[in-house]
């Protein structure tokens, strides 16, 4: 999917139910419920008013983290738009260099997948705890200590041939949380209508069938973007 530059979109989840798909974005930034949008089930929970806690996140498919243009350009966005947590796919560099890399964009943790295809870099005092992974997934329970309840959120970098693609469905699905809200985002190498890319090879109704029919079946949404359209090419 031809991800956006855009990191200023926001996500208010209205109801621990609540489901969000984000895909066709590099970044976005996600405000967590307040306490009362949670059904706890404790009568005797003491309730404040509107209160969210901004997560200032980027989703970067940035097809080779030790070119120097592309570290100068990360971190100049970390540092404007302080950043807390950070996912990039196609690294391009050694796994073994995750903690390297963690120290030199000022981040507390890093967390790879099995694969090394994906890195996750986040600051305290988010806590995560891994529920499911594999070669183009991890998905993760997050704590805060302003959060009523963990909130689940996956991440993918999904390979290119529609076997592939449906194994990652599958893992994303064996993920599902069974109630909480759930965020899912990514580079899921597919589109879902003609005007989400142009040139290349033609948009094959199919492959987007396919995806829909997964999103279906996982109760998630396209939660939208902003910002321009088409943000990068092969060329």
């Amino acid at each position: 999917v031809g991800a956006s530059n855009s990191i200023s979109n926001e996500v208010q989840y209205e109801r621990d139910d609540s489901l969000q798909m984000v895909r066709k974005y590099k970044g976005y930034r996600c405000i967590a419920p307040s306490m009362e949008h949670y059904d706890l089930h404790q009568p005797n929970l003491r309730i404040s008013s509107k209160r969210y806690l901004m997560i200032n996140s980027v989703i970067w498919n940035i097809r080779g983290l030790s070119k120097p243009s592309h570290f100068r350009r990360l971190r100049k966005i970390i540092l404007q738009y302080h950043i807390q947590l950070l996912v990039i796919c196609e690294t391009r560099a050694n796994i073994m260099l995750a903690e390297v890399f963690q120290q030199k964009l000022r981040f507390d943790n890093v967390i790879c997948n099995t694969s090394g295809s994906l890195w996750l870099f986040y600051n305290d005092p988010f806590n995560l705890v891994l529920v499911g992974e594999g070669e183009q997934h991890f998905s993760f329970l997050v704590y805060h200590n302003l959060f009523p309840a963990p909130l689940t959120i996956s991440f993918a970098h999904a390979f290119c041939t529609g076997k592939e693609r449906r194994a990652l469905w599958c893992g994303l699905l064996w993920d599902k949380p069974s109630h909480g809200p759930w965020l899912v985002g990514g580079d899921f190498s597919i589109v879902v209508e003609t005007g989400e890319k142009k040139g290349s090879l033609s948009f094959r109704l199919s492959k987007a069938i396919d995806f829909l029919n997964y999103m279906s079946s996982a109760e998630l949404f396209d939660a939208g973007f902003s910002g321009s359209s088409y943000t990068w090419c092969n060329n």
